[in-house]
């Protein structure tokens, strides 16, 4: 919620239309899926476990950068901000979900295939 309320702000936007986004993207993006697989995983030794907790902070992190970025591409004038975005970046957006589309079939979402993905 913090970082919902400082993406407000920065970008000077009801925190309703930052939240808006932000669901906006777990569900085209499928990034709830992909947490929860990551929170899911059990870690072998101490150095998973850091491996496991730093990738999904960077999740989070990416998730709110990615936020900030539509609402700077976002008129502001109350239309569709993600759609905005799903056409100018339409290209980046399909490698992401082919890749997420990956792990889906093969089951598995570890420290390197999520680094994969997120890069």
């Amino acid at each position: 919620v913090l970082g919902l309320l400082d993406t407000a702000a920065k970008h000077g936007c009801p925190v309703k239309l930052v939240a808006v986004v932000h669901a906006e993207l777990g569900q085209i993006l499928g990034l709830g899926w992909l947490t929860d697989q990551l929170e899911a995983r059990l870690a072998g030794n101490w150095w998973d476990s850091m491996a496991l907790s730093a990738l999904r902070e960077d999740l989070v992190t990416k998730r709110h950068e990615l936020a900030e970025a539509i609402l700077s591409i976002h008129s502001g004038d109350g239309g569709d901000a993600t759609g905005a975005w799903r056409v100018q970046l339409a290209h980046e957006i399909d490698r992401f979900m082919s890749m997420t589309a990956e792990l889906r079939r093969e089951g598995i979402v570890d420290v390197s295939r999520g680094c994969t993905v997120l890069a």
